[in-house]
């Protein structure tokens, strides 16, 4: 096999096309791997500690606790203007929609791989983008200050997280300008297609004409 068929088998655009698609399963399980983390760790420690309504006073009060994903779902968790909410929106099987958003993306990006659309995969990224919102709204809420959010301390998990959509979002906006390579590859062959097609039309022509010719020849 030549140097120019292993290029066409190996290294074509379609088969780069399909293996971006299969790096972006990398970072969407990365993301899976997090919803078992810790994310905030609350530690709160005072001398004294006067409860409301009762105005009872209680000394040396201190509390620790492990936020995971699952525990930011719970309604109430955090405080906000309109009073106790989750830190997290809850999707299907009661996963949080920040990691539901880029399933659904993947999911938007393989369609783009079969039906071979650079707009779709924008899709992608938009959705991808709609979790990072989320994050953002989570963060917001669990670190508001005037809610007690100095007391919650952010782990890695939460950035390796917003890692995992940025790099998703990358891939999508890379496989957007692949699918348009493979596109703009299929045009240059239909077009090399048809070319040949009325190359061997006029070759066979020709060659009826000339043993035509020849046959005039003969007869005069």
């Amino acid at each position: 096999m030549t140097d120019n068929n292993l290029e066409t088998k190996y290294r074509n655009p379609k088969r780069r096309m399909m293996s971006i698609y299969f790096i972006s399963l990398l970072p969407l399980g990365f993301a899976f791997a997090l919803m078992n983390r810790v994310w905030y760790h609350f530690s709160f420690t005072t001398p004294k500690l006067i409860l409301p309504n009762t105005l009872v006073q209680v000394k040396n009060v201190s509390a620790d606790y492990d936020f995971k994903p699952a525990d930011l779902l719970v309604n109430g968790i955090v405080n906000s203007i309109k009073g106790p909410t989750a830190a997290l929106a809850t999707g299907p099987f009661k996963l949080p929609m920040i990691l539901v958003y880029l399933v659904i993306a993947t999911a938007i990006g393989f369609a783009a791989v079969k039906i071979e659309s650079s707009l779709i995969a924008l899709v992608a990224i938009y959705v991808a983008n709609m979790s990072r919102i989320g994050l953002n709204q989570m963060t917001a809420l669990a670190e508001a200050p005037s809610y007690g959010g100095q007391y919650m301390t952010q782990t890695a998990a939460v950035q390796n997280f917003n890692n995992c959509i940025w790099v998703l979002m990358a891939i999508f906006a890379v496989l957007a300008l692949q699918i348009r390579a493979v596109k703009k590859q299929n045009k240059t062959s239909n077009r090399i297609s048809i070319f040949d097609t009325v190359s061997s039309l006029q070759n066979v022509n020709i060659a009826q004409i000339i043993k035509n010719n020849q046959k005039e020849k003969v007869n005069s």
